[in-house]
């Protein structure tokens, strides 16, 4: 008995020493792949800490201004390439500094997202930053300044747009209408014919913050009058989203001129807020209506804006009143409400060109000088002299290839200010400015005698 027991004893140990062979071997074949790989993995580490190395050490080589960086990966689209450069170009530290509320300094790179036949010869342009980051909020019936490239242009060109739209939104719309040549010699616009048949989507163009002194002041509860010729819809269209959005109680009118349906901007969006809300109103006036064109659909008044009109509607002048458009609209309307008794407090007003209807005339103006002026533009070392054939100092500084950035060349925007190192300048009369101390709007301003600019 004692012999079986030992024999099944033996017996059972080397089941057990057969069983636990293969997991013996297996155990010894990982100890040795770890082991193997452990050193595997250290020497890539080593070998990935000496390419870093060597990739800090060496120089990095200047790209050419114009030429296009080539990657690794063949098959990415070019396209593509082009907007991550852009995103990268763009990012806070490389461009331009966002802040928390969307606000920053100098030019700051914008995509055109959208574009969209407004009228046969207006287009409304959206913008969306770049970087992805949040745009600044403004104040209704404020411009961007823009800068292009156009092309065959050697420098980039500086235009104000007056914002389109109301604030709050997550891009910024502008609508420019292209401007053709006119009877007195102007030639054709060059930024607003570029922006009607060459822009595209896609197109990268730069911004400042918004800026401007004409806007909508939403803290009245007077009634509202926005008085709009032509392309002038723009900024009081802006004003009109922004009270029905913010002040939708306040009483409003808007009086929009144009000479018939072809030129007739924002028509569906205009009427949809008149109709959404029951304190906005919206009185259309067709100077010239085409035979398709519909009274009581398509316009209210076949004629134009003009003072009669407004007092027939409105049966006092107590209101804050805001007008945008052409020369002949704010000067005729200007007078108007000067003679209905309208205080220039309650008059607000931006127009195309010089042709302002401010009717205070500025502190600073100075009798125009006599004999001979020269003007010392420093920084380009020229002196030429000034001529009274010329609008304005910058005039004569395009005049002599000087070149001074400009957006409106009506005073408003201050994009052309520059040092005025010595001398005094004089404004139009009735023009009011506002520029830093030390500095001029050479758009508007002509020497009062001579004087030296930082241009």
């Amino acid at each position: 008995m004692d012999q079986l027991d030992t024999v099944f004893r033996i017996f059972g140990f080397a089941l057990c020493v057969m069983a636990m062979l293969p997991l013996a071997l297996w155990t010894a074949q990982s100890w040795l792949a770890l082991k193997y790989n452990r050193a595997q993995f250290r020497g890539s580490q080593e070998l990935l800490r000496q390419q870093i190395l060597a990739a800090n050490q060496a120089p990095v080589a200047e790209t050419p201004v114009g030429a296009e960086a080539s990657l690794s990966n063949s098959s990415r689209d070019v396209a593509n390439d082009s907007a991550l450069a852009d995103v990268a170009a763009a990012k806070p530290g490389l461009n331009v500094e966002v802040q928390a509320d969307g606000s920053w300094q100098g030019f700051r790179k914008f995509r055109v997202s959208k574009l969209v036949k407004e009228t046969s010869t207006c287009t409304s342009v959206y913008l969306s930053p770049v970087d992805g980051l949040p745009i600044a909020s403004f104040r209704a019936g404020q411009h961007l300044p823009l800068r292009f490239q156009i092309p065959g242009r050697s420098k980039r060109v500086i235009r104000c747009y007056s914002l389109s739209d109301g604030p709050g939104k997550l891009q910024y719309r502008i609508s420019v209408k292209a401007m053709p040549a006119d009877q007195d010699g102007h030639e054709p616009g060059l930024v607003s014919n570029f922006i009607n048949s060459q822009l595209r989507q896609g197109d990268i163009v730069e911004s400042k913050s918004p800026s401007g002194s004409f806007y909508v002041d939403l803290e009245d509860s007077r009634p509202a009058i926005l008085l709009a010729g032509g392309i002038g819809i723009t900024p009081i269209f802006s004003m009109l989203d922004s009270i029905q959005r913010n002040s939708p109680d306040r009483p409003t009118v808007v009086f929009y001129g144009v000479r018939n349906k072809s030129e007739h901007a924002f028509g569906d969006e205009l009427k949809r807020i008149a109709e959404a809300n029951d304190n906005i109103h919206l009185v259309n006036c067709y100077s010239n209506p085409l035979a398709g064109d519909v009274q009581g659909a398509d316009y209210h008044v076949k004629g134009f804006v003009s003072i009669d009109l407004i007092k027939r509607l409105m049966p006092k002048p107590d209101c804050q009143f805001y007008l945008c458009g052409p020369p002949s609209f704010m000067k005729s309307l200007g007078n108007g409400l000067k003679e209905w008794g309208v205080p220039d407090s309650q008059v607000h007003s931006e127009a195309f060109g010089p042709a302002s209807i401010a009717s205070s005339p500025t502190a600073a103006s100075i009798p125009a000088a006599a004999g001979a002026v020269e003007v010392v533009f420093d920084q380009t070392g020229k002196t030429v002299a000034w001529a009274p054939e010329h609008e304005s100092l910058l005039a004569l500084a395009e005049a002599n290839g000087v070149e001074i950035d400009f957006g409106c060349r009506a005073g408003s925007c201050g994009t052309c200010s520059t040092v005025l190192a010595a001398g005094e300048v004089e404004y139009p009369e009735n023009l009011q400015v506002a520029c830093e101390p030390g500095q001029c709007l050479p758009c508007v301003a002509r020497p009062a005698g001579s004087i030296k600019l930082g241009a």
